[in-house]
């Protein structure tokens, strides 16, 4: 294994034990040494990476918020569609044509690939508290640039009141519902489409009125 993948997985196990030692310890109270211990990698290793606890973690939440924020809002394009049919073995054909989806589909993905981690450093009792607010700005961002350049709604209270109630639905419900067994979901449509109700009625209802 050369050193630069030899770094990168040293990293991914400092960042999954910070994340399983957050069930029983605040953020703010887990030390490098049993970090590390736990980790069963040597403290002077931790230092090569990482000054402080605090640095590790400010990496994990950047990285989370940027990777989300480089999710494209495409069109909801057949090709699109089949790709995450075989990802989650589900038929998508039947869900409505609404190009914000493209972005919910992603970010449902990207949760579902480590979903107890994602849990962990986002929506533990333990975690940062900031960090969910943090990361629901940048979803409330991406969905207003959205609004306002692709459906030209105005760059006013209520445009930015739906984005952010859409927004506040990403996160909770869609890692929950990645922990649960398949036996036990709604389908990947449902959810999809109960994520954006807020959007879709009350879209509906701002265009109307």
């Amino acid at each position: 294994m050369d050193q630069k993948k030899r770094s990168k997985n040293t990293k991914l196990l400092l960042k999954h034990t910070y994340a399983k030692m957050l069930e029983t310890r605040r953020y703010d109270e887990i030390r490098i040494k049993d970090l590390t211990g736990l980790a069963d990698v040597s403290r002077n290793t931790f230092y090569v990476y990482y000054s402080s606890i605090y640095e590790m973690i400010d990496e994990i939440e950047k990285k989370i918020i940027s990777d989300i924020s480089d999710f494209n809002i495409t069109e909801l394009s057949h090709e699109f569609i089949s790709a995450y049919e075989a990802k989650f073995n589900e038929s998508l054909k039947t869900l409505p044509h609404e190009n914000l989806f493209t972005f919910t589909i992603q970010v449902i993905d990207y949760f579902h690939n480590d979903p107890e981690y994602m849990n962990s450093v986002i929506l533990s009792e333990n975690t940062d508290p900031y960090f969910q607010k943090k990361l629901i700005r940048c979803i409330t961002q991406k969905i207003l640039n959205y609004l306002l350049v692709s459906e030209n709604l105005p760059d006013d209270d209520i445009t930015t009141h739906i984005a952010a109630n859409v927004a506040g639905t990403y996160i909770e419900p869609v890692i929950d519902w990645c922990l649960k067994p398949e036996s036990e979901r709604v389908s990947l449509k449902d959810l999809i489409i109960m994520i954006n109700f807020t959007k879709l009625g009350g879209l509906g209802a701002y265009l109307k009125y």
